[in-house]
């Protein structure tokens, strides 16, 4: 359960209709319609009866609605808290953004948040590759990375995941399936495949989709950014997989993005540091962290196609 779900809720028990609770939320009605569906399977009951007249709020209903306002209220007092001990925070603060959109459509949203908690803390941002970021990140070049990264489960590093993204196939334009509506894993698996030199092996094998060929790798050319891959892509000289973010971050002539159907979706994460035993975690790392939990929760409905995390998905490109 999500705080953004009760305030969806809460707005709807205002107002006891759906569309001005959706247009008040800044959300489309049919989206706000399936988080209360979604709310009301994860409470158990029924909250809300809707008829074509009206709509009403079950005892079941009345009983959370009380409560969801409580845990709001809650929630904006530790917000308040958390900020006016902000106020006391100096410094500098280096986000890396990775390559292919970083995390999509929340990137801003997260930076500027983190911004008007911390006023008092200058916010650098730096691109990084996806070969350089977990090195940049152990060396202190950056202080937190955002995009989808493995770490192959390297205990220096902390992952936060965000949300997950579904993956597409990057093909030639000129590809016999450039103008499918949907590309298989099956598809894809006797084509040439673009591999990320210097990459963590989980992030290669994931893209490359080696699972679905019992482990192995397939033959290809090497490139260490997106840039690269895009120009091999489109000089058909292999393929890859990618997020849905890069399809919409990264246009490129000469390439198609198809969604690609059959492959495990991509976790997009906040990546740190972890701290040493006994060591305290830096205060804004940890502001950081709640920053980017809070925004995506609220806003990951602008990221198109993104899910929340679960516990088996894991921590990815």
């Amino acid at each position: 359960m999500e705080l953004r779900q009760l305030r969806y809720f809460a707005t709807l028990a205002e107002t006891l209709h759906f569309g001005r609770a959706a247009a008040a939320q800044h959300i489309a009605p049919s989206a706000f319609s399936a988080q209360i569906a979604r709310l009301e399977r994860e409470v158990g009951c029924r909250l809300v009866e809707r008829t074509s007249r009206q709509v009403r709020l079950t005892a079941a209903g009345l009983a959370f609605a009380e409560h969801a306002h409580l845990t709001l209220d809650s929630a904006e007092q530790a917000v308040r808290a958390a900020r006016d001990a902000s106020q006391a925070l100096s410094g500098q603060l280096t986000l890396g953004l990775l390559d292919g959109g970083a995390a999509a459509e929340l990137t801003v949203p997260i930076v500027q948040a983190f911004k008007t908690t911390y006023p008092a803390v200058a916010v650098r941002l730096r691109a990084l590759t996806y070969d350089t970021h977990l090195l940049a990140l152990l060396d202190g070049d950056v202080d937190a990375v955002l995009g989808p990264s493995f770490t192959d489960g390297d205990d220096r590093y902390l992952t936060t995941p965000l949300f997950i993204d579904p993956r597409m196939a990057l093909l030639p334009a000129t590809h016999a399936l450039a103008d499918s509506p949907t590309v298989t894993v099956t598809d894809l698996l006797e084509e040439v495949f673009v591999h990320g030199e210097g990459l963590p092996v989980a992030m290669d094998r994931h893209f490359a989709l080696a699972d679905a060929r019992e482990g192995s790798l397939p033959r290809g050319p090497v490139a260490r950014s997106m840039s690269e891959v895009l120009h091999l892509v489109a000089g058909s000289e292999a393929v890859t997989t990618v997020t849905a973010a890069t399809a919409r971050y990264s246009p490129f002539p000469g390439v198609a993005y198809r969604p690609l159907v059959g492959a495990p979706s991509t976790t997009t994460s906040l990546l740190t540091r972890a701290h040493r035993r006994g060591q305290r975690r830096s205060p804004l790392l940890e502001g950081l962290t709640l920053t980017a939990i809070h925004v995506t929760s609220d806003l990951m409905h602008l990221v198109a196609g993104a899910e929340p995390p679960t516990t088996s998905q894991p921590a990815s490109r």
